[in-house]
């Protein structure tokens, strides 16, 4: 199940780097509220699903785990935000923080669904959990930053 989990956060930042490489390139092209609207969303689906991912595998504390996914999420941020120009690189921070709350939340609560007072299950059915939302999730990534390049041709 570990390799499942570790192929999908590999897969995640290799299509994370492609994608910002590809709008690296055609950054020109981009107006204000396109660049806003690229940094806002890559920020937040690339930091839910790798903190989400991250979150599977660490046998840190929460507390370390969130911090670590916040800065994660506010470097993709000031990343995909400072494509164009600084007006988007906040709105990318608040998204990528976002997002990263939001998947370490949501890798706690499946690795430990009695956090949220749902009946624990047994180990087995929570690796199958883990690998489901895995693939669910770099999926919708893949989704996602598809769209995004999509975008540029349209």
């Amino acid at each position: 199940m570990n390799l499942i989990i570790f192929s999908g956060i590999l897969s995640s930042v290799l299509v994370s780097i492609i994608c910002y490489y590809r709008l690296y390139k055609k950054r020109l092209l981009f107006d204000n509220r396109y660049a806003m609207t690229i940094s806002m969303t890559s920020a937040m689906i690339i930091s839910l699903t790798l903190s989400m991912q991250y979150s599977f595998i660490s046998s840190l504390p929460f507390e370390a785990t969130a911090s670590a996914m916040i800065f994660l999420g506010m470097m993709v941020g000031i990343a995909f935000g400072v494509l164009v120009r600084l007006h988007s690189v906040l709105s990318g921070i608040s998204a990528g923080v976002t997002g990263g709350l939001m998947g370490t939340m949501v890798g706690s609560v499946i690795k430990n669904p009695s956090l949220c007072g749902l009946p624990m299950d047994s180990q087995r059915i929570l690796l199958v959990d883990m690998a489901a939302f895995t693939i669910f999730g770099t999926m919708i990534l893949f989704i996602t930053m598809g769209l995004i390049l999509f975008s540029l041709k349209v």
